[in-house]
């Protein structure tokens, strides 16, 4: 199950295992979190508060949707996630 969604960015934290960003969408029910660092997101630079993303979904754990790959809305996001 690999779905690409739009989703926005509600908060950017610091993890114990690093950076990463807790997001949600209109298209999927629950909470969307994804890691930060490099081969996940896709940008030189984190994303803030409201930022639009894509996101492809991989999974389902209990409290939350796991991400293959983000990045910014903006661009050609399903280029950049190598989908297309």
């Amino acid at each position: 199950m690999t779905q690409i969604i739009s989703a926005v960015v509600e908060q950017v934290l610091e993890g114990r295992y690093g950076p990463f960003a807790i997001a949600v969408s209109d298209q999927l029910y629950g909470q969307i979190t994804f890691s930060l660092r490099p081969g996940i997101w896709k940008e030189a630079e984190y994303p803030k508060k409201d930022s639009a993303v894509s996101v492809t979904i991989i999974g389902r754990s209990m409290n939350h949707w796991l991400v293959g790959m983000a990045c910014l809305e903006r661009k050609a996001a399903k280029e950049q996630i190598g989908i297309l």
